[in-house]
């Protein structure tokens, strides 16, 4: 588990700037998971409105989807 010193300094803030932005460690993690989340709706969006067949544009969201998530980790 990261603690919120590796956070900050991963983030280049001081603990101080970081708990003026979230709760506690629970809240940063939380907003993190939704941006991630948010990111990956984007990509799907995008590609299940693209061109081509049903399967095509749900295999290319999977795909994405996929992508994503590990781009993000």
């Amino acid at each position: 588990a990261a603690s919120t010193d590796q956070i900050a300094l991963e983030a280049a803030f001081s603990q101080m700037t970081l708990y003026a932005y979230f709760v506690d460690k629970e809240d940063i993690f939380r907003h993190a998971a939704a941006r991630v989340a948010a990111d990956i709706v984007t990509v799907v969006e995008s590609n299940l409105a693209s061109v081509g067949t049903l399967r095509m544009r749900v295999s290319a969201a999977s795909q994405a989807t996929n992508l994503t998530f590990y781009e993000q980790v």
